[in-house]
């Protein structure tokens, strides 16, 4: 969130079922988040990327639109779709999650629709399960690899989770 750093991009990545669309979402339902950008979005990309839908999506949750133009934005063809969801991003700081991008080309086919400076503040929040990919999104990213908890981390995550202690007795 701060401002004075030079990079737009922060991607997650490693292996499936590490947590990493779960820490995106804490991420996005952050409070400190949601009220520092102007608009934040969230879109589920997977192996079957559909392009169209997705930048679509996106547009839709930073505008939150009215019924009329929503109906407006689908009967955009797909350059006045992502050039639409470009000016958004450059006028406003929004937050974009791109959850589960699975390959270059995906990423290729969606960044004209993303503006490629730090200067307004807009950020971009891909998860993917290949560090290529996540280096791919932007070479200048902070990259965050998630790793496997140690068995001592997952007992006390375990614990927090699922098992409601007894105060001072020590039994659950």
């Amino acid at each position: 969130m701060k401002e004075n750093t030079h990079y737009r991009v922060v991607s997650i990545w490693g292996m499936g079922g590490l947590g990493k669309t779960t820490l995106a979402k804490t991420v996005y339902k952050r409070i400190e988040i949601t009220r520092h950008f102007d608009h934040v979005a969230w879109a589920y990309i997977s192996q079957q990327c559909n392009i169209r839908e997705v930048l679509e999506g996106i547009l839709v949750k930073l505008l939150t639109p009215s019924k009329k133009e929503r109906k407006a934005i689908g009967k955009l063809n797909h350059d006045e779709l992502v050039k639409k969801l470009h000016q958004v991003q450059s006028e406003k700081k929004c937050l974009v999650i791109l959850d589960d991008i699975w390959k270059d080309a995906d990423w290729d086919s969606l960044s004209p629709g993303f503006p490629n400076t730090t200067e307004v503040g807009t950020k971009i929040l891909p998860t993917t399960r290949n560090e290529n990919v996540a280096k791919h999104v932007d070479q200048q990213c902070v990259l965050y690899k998630l790793r496997h908890l140690t068995e001592k981390e997952s007992w006390e995550l375990f614990e927090k989770t699922f098992l409601r202690r007894n105060k001072g007795t020590g039994n659950y």
